[in-house]
């Protein structure tokens, strides 16, 4: 597959997003390359400075695998950017992308991210229609599942 952004990051975190509300001076963005099937080559996420290169993600990933909210990473500096090297301790949290076909309402698609806030789900705004999904690690997965399997009609 060729990618459709090659030398693009994309920046995550910024369009309509309900999650945290960010006090931007105190977070500074961490690199993630992707995978050469994404449409990106790298993803930028807000995290917050944990000291000694440790850094707590602030924001819901929307094309980095293997992160959530809330994990604390390592970064190093390497051409004057912070690049994610590793996580050190996850936070417990999942995150869930969501894509919205073409044939669904506005009224439905905020009756559905309605659905999964009131579950516990803090929701990201990529488009408008892909959206990424925080699951802090108390909230019922079941109920997020039920929610989520309707939603594929």
């Amino acid at each position: 597959m060729k990618r459709a952004n090659v030398g693009k990051s994309f920046e995550g975190g910024e369009l309509n997003s309900d999650t945290t509300s960010r006090d931007q001076e105190q977070l500074v963005r961490v690199i993630f390359a992707l995978e050469a099937d994404m449409p990106y080559e790298t993803e930028s996420i807000w995290a917050k400075a944990a000291g000694n290169d440790l850094f707590v993600l602030d924001n819901v990933p929307f094309f980095a695998f293997g992160v959530s909210c809330g994990d604390k990473v390592a970064a190093r500096i390497i051409d004057d950017r912070l690049r994610f090297s590793g996580v050190v301790e996850p936070s417990g949290h999942s995150t869930y992308r969501v894509y919205l076909n073409g044939g669904v309402s506005q009224a439905a698609s905020a009756d559905f991210a309605r659905e999964l806030q009131d579950l516990g789900c803090h929701r990201e705004i990529g488009t408008q229609k892909f959206w990424a999904f925080d699951l802090p690690p108390k909230t019922d997965i079941f109920k997020v599942y039920a929610v989520l399997e309707r939603g594929q009609a």
